[in-house]
């Protein structure tokens, strides 16, 4: 007995002598602090794996990018994540994450930049494979996406982004389509953002969010709202599920050629055609399209793709047009009732049904 307790002892002393040189303190410096980071997260890897960089409260100034390729936990202040601050100045990524086992959290990304001479001009944040979580991304710019993007492509790879914000970012630098104001898919692998907001992103002839071409890619439990380029460009066999989209100008909450997107509700965007959702291919199930505008179709404009059991309520004067996956006949008595106009929507017969608002 008397053994086994003393065995006891020595392996809690190991055990806590590890943890202990696991975790690599980082303080602000006065130069570049991406290097003192990088030897921290190098450093700590090197103590057997799945190590600790704990990064002290304040701002640390980068020019070069903090490098997350290893199974490393990048730690910020979880409870206060403006207290620990990544700044980029205005001219300089910011992170590049790049390892399954990587994790960083409680941080705030301030004034990162991508520009189109950088060889990873995706965005200040780059997420190959790993998770960032419970962070903020602030006045982001750049080539493709102005905060973040996620491209894993790596057989196996898995990228998240979780509990976060991304506000104040812009994808300009092109000034052409293809491009996420604040977050943008692209690679072949999972890559999903679970509980984000994406608020006052931007971006001159792209949205907010832009999906390119990765069919495992999910935005889900997530909200878009007051971004003044459109809220969510869907363009791939993608998944949007259990979102808000909501005050979104210029290309109204969702543009959606391919996909699906599912229990969501658009509410309160705006734009010429489509206010809450232009739908050309994909499909739009159990949502509701609440009080949107637009010159043409403020509801749904539906050129293509399905609408499945949808509410389309209350949007703007026009009413919707009629999608062509509907395929029974509206009722004739619904036509002009407007008592019946403000209690309830008329509903389709067929096995695609859906719901439509009066006009």
């Amino acid at each position: 007995m008397t053994k086994f307790v003393r065995f006891a002892a020595a392996c809690v002393a190991v055990s806590s002598a590890f943890s202990a040189n696991a975790v690599e303190q980082v303080v602000p410096g006065t130069g570049d602090d991406a290097a003192a980071i990088n030897a921290a997260i190098a450093r700590a890897a090197g103590e057997g794996g799945d190590g600790i960089v704990q990064l002290a409260d304040g701002t640390y100034n980068l020019t070069t990018p903090v490098v997350l390729n290893v199974a490393v936990e990048l730690r910020g202040d979880d409870a206060d994540r403006s207290e620990v601050v990544l700044d980029g100045a205005g001219k300089y990524r910011i992170l590049d994450v790049s390892h399954n086992g990587a994790l960083a959290h409680g941080i705030t990304f301030a004034n990162g930049y991508s520009g189109l001479t950088d060889s990873y001009a995706h965005g200040p944040v780059y997420i190959t494979a790993g998770t960032v979580s419970n962070c903020v991304y602030h006045a982001g710019r750049g080539n493709y996406a102005g905060a973040l993007c996620l491209n894993p492509t790596a057989e196996g790879a898995e990228a998240y982004l979780k509990d976060s914000i991304i506000h104040n970012c812009t994808g300009n630098d092109r000034g052409g389509a293809g491009i996420g104001g604040g977050l943008r898919f692209m690679g072949s692998q999972l890559a999903m953002v679970d509980h984000c907001i994406i608020s006052n992103c931007w971006q001159g002839g792209g949205y907010a969010v832009y999906f390119n071409n990765n069919p495992k890619a999910q935005l889900i439990n997530s909200t878009v709202t007051s971004c003044t380029s459109g809220g969510i460009k869907l363009n791939s066999a993608s998944l949007v599920s259990n979102c808000v989209i909501r005050s979104c100008s210029g290309g109204g909450g969702l543009s959606m050629s391919n996909g699906t997107c599912t229990h969501s509700l658009f509410t309160g965007n705006s734009a010429d055609t489509g206010g809450g959702v232009a739908i050309s291919g994909g499909t739009l199930r159990n949502c509701t399209v609440a009080g949107n505008n637009a010159t043409t179709a403020p509801g749904v404009s539906q050129t293509g793709g399905t609408v499945e059991n949808c509410i389309i309520w209350h949007n703007g004067t026009a009413g919707f047009l009629k999608p062509p996956s509907c395929r029974s006949p509206r009722p004739a008595e619904h036509v002009a009732t407007p008592a019946l106009s403000r209690r309830r929507t008329a509903m389709a017969t067929s096995p695609t049904d859906c719901q439509f608002s009066p006009i």
